[in-house]
């Protein structure tokens, strides 16, 4: 009966969506014929969007963007810690008369390894059989054109540079459209991957084509090129990244629809048109669904909120062009409370404090931060910055990157002076006298204790503080002069996706004077090592206790599980944290005096 129940359900949300429909037939059609056929199905007409004029003023343009230049124009790229590594392999004429000798793109060879994806279609034990070191994310975030963008921006500012980006443009997508025909070989393998390099080449040819004054893009190439974008949506329309069966999605999901809807944008014809209003209800109530209340993204990570909320910003960005008199409140304070969150996670040193997982996701890197040769992936100012010009709200104009603000002025985006805030500190109040003759009363049941003391940069004195304390997501952050403590507590599990969660509760960091004490060494590094990884999301990896059973159980990379609960309680000088999990009790209480914080650990539980 239940089964029928679900069925019917099912059979009643897809008659009601075409798009899942639409994907459902295909993977049924690919599993018949063994074929991917991807085709137009009528004549969509581009059309430009950009207000480009109002981009050209040098005065914006970041100079580390400027020095990318020569990276990428002698092809070398630098993703997820490898380091400025040369991607060319043949060389070839190119198609322009200024193209000379063309050095033909590895986008199928992985750089590290040699390891070459000879695969046309592929399978989803794909990637568990790839050979031991091979990370196929490395091949897709080259895939994701990130660079394209970039260099688009620095033809819109630099005339000397123009022409030669230009051809370089025409002779990589002709390389990138040779190596890989559509919806075939390892950059169509994953729908989101597609959807992201949709939005880049989108974005980089509408600037190229109202600045090729020469026509370098000839009619032949932009015939081409059009056509090989806007089968983009064909491949991610025909697989979404949906889980029928649980009827449950996540990011991926959130980047397929987001792909489309700029796809849409951009491009005009009428199936486009009929699937355009679905679409655009879809894109609400997915971001309805993977956004708690609060604002926080429900894969209890900073980063994946940070490349969701990216998601949101970019999607809505698009459904308003489309439609100017499209307005929903509801959702511009799901994006205002994602903003916020974000705020919060941001430190006086300009870089997130990471939760759970970090993998550098992004989706247009307009503005990007470097350490010397490895990139900074724990920033939030441009997407914050995209979301509070989306809604029409910006705080303070100078905390946004320049080339945020030009990017709104190009799409049209209102620019208002609202104030982008809601309460910034926490009342603290004594606790009362039920509150600690309860946490007495736990503390005599404790066999096991330990006691750290640190000295911090700054007195902490929580009457005076700001404190911004979210209990949904799970953190406290702690404002004191110049210093900033970050505090890791207890989310609400029920409510999260743990494919991305670490076993950090209870983790602490100060962030004082651009330096950080203490910081998260489970957030900082990416690898595509399992053990790797299993023990980056481990309690070992943190600044927490480690107990024989975890508060995250593991069962694979991305499958987790929990029933543990917890509490946090605020007194005048002092934050104690409860963690309730099956097996075990522990208590975390920080303390403060001057600029001394003791940290008193309790447990019903042996703990290291």
């Amino acid at each position: 009966m239940n089964c029928k129940i679900i069925r019917n359900s099912v059979y009643r949300y897809l008659k009601s969506n075409p798009l899942l429909r639409r994907t459902i037939r295909s993977k049924v059609m690919v599993k018949l014929t063994k074929k991917h056929n991807y085709h137009r199905r009528d004549k969509a007409v581009f059309r430009s969007r950009l207000q480009i004029a109002s981009m050209i003023d040098r005065n914006y343009m970041d100079p580390d963007v400027g020095e990318l230049y020569v990276h990428y124009m002698r092809h070398e790229y630098n993703f997820l810690g490898t380091g400025w590594r040369n991607w060319s392999g043949e060389k070839t004429g190119g198609e322009t008369a200024d193209a000379g000798i063309y050095e033909k793109i590895w986008w199928k060879k992985d750089i590290l390894t040699g390891y070459e994806y000879c695969q046309k279609y592929f399978h989803s034990g794909l990637i568990d059989r790839l050979p031991k070191g091979v990370d196929i994310k490395i091949l897709w975030e080259l895939g994701r054109m990130y660079h394209w963008p970039q260099l688009a921006v620095i033809a819109i500012n630099d005339e000397r540079k123009r022409n030669d980006i230009l051809v370089e443009f025409v002779c990589q997508m002709n390389d990138f459209m040779e190596a890989n025909p559509i919806g075939e070989g390892v950059q169509f393998y994953c729908p989101m991957e597609a959807a992201i390099r949709a939005i880049n080449l989108l974005f980089t040819y509408d600037c190229l084509l109202q600045m090729d004054d020469t026509g370098i893009l000839t009619e032949n190439f932009k015939t081409k090129l059009e056509a090989y974008l806007f089968l983009h949506g064909e491949v991610i329309a025909c697989n979404l990244e949906y889980n029928f069966t649980e009827d449950t999605c996540g990011n991926h999901y959130l980047a397929d629809l987001c792909g489309l809807l700029w796809i849409s944008m951009y491009f005009d014809g009428n199936e486009r048109k009929n699937n355009r209003k679905c679409l655009m209800e879809e894109f609400v109530r997915t971001i309805q669904y993977q956004f708690l209340p609060g604002g926080s993204n429900f894969e209890c990570s900073s980063g994946y909120h940070r490349l969701a909320s990216e998601l949101s910003a970019l999607g809505v960005l698009a459904i308003t062009t489309m439609d100017c008199v499209w307005q929903d409140q509801k959702l511009k304070r799901i994006l205002k409370k994602m903003a916020l969150i974000l705020q919060s996670f941001r430190g006086i040193d300009g870089r997130m404090i990471q939760i759970g997982d970090n993998d550098s996701g992004s989706v247009l890197k307009l503005k990007c931060f470097y350490e010397g040769e490895k990139e900074d992936t724990l920033r939030v100012d441009s997407v914050y910055g995209l979301i509070c010009r989306v809604i029409g709200e910006e705080k303070n104009e100078t905390e946004i990157p320049s080339i945020i603000n030009r990017f709104g002025d190009a799409y049209g985006l209102k620019k208002e002076t609202a104030v982008l805030t809601e309460e910034e500190k926490l009342q603290i109040q004594k606790l009362s006298s039920d509150d600690k003759q309860y946490l007495k009363n736990i503390s005599r049941r404790f066999m096991y204790h330990k006691r750290e003391c640190r000295l911090l940069p700054e007195e902490i004195n929580l009457k005076a503080c700001i404190i911004d304390f979210n209990k949904e997501f799970g953190f406290i952050k702690i404002s004191a002069g110049n210093m900033e403590l970050f505090i890791r507590t207890i989310p609400d599990y029920s409510q999260m996706e743990l494919a991305h969660a670490h076993d950090d509760v209870f983790h602490w960091e100060v962030v004082s004077d651009h330096s950080r004490i203490r910081p998260d060494l489970g957030s900082i590094a990416y690898t595509s090592n399992p053990k790797a990884r299993m023990f980056f999301a481990s309690a070992r990896s943190h600044n927490v206790p480690v107990h024989k059973t975890p508060i995250i159980k593991r069962s694979g990379i991305f499958a987790a599980e929990t029933s543990a609960k917890g509490e946090t309680y605020f007194d005048e000088d002092q934050i104690s944290l409860i963690v309730y999990t099956e097996n075990y009790v522990h208590m975390r209480t920080f303390v403060w005096k001057g600029n001394c914080m003791d940290i008193f650990d309790d447990s019903d539980d042996e703990f290291l």
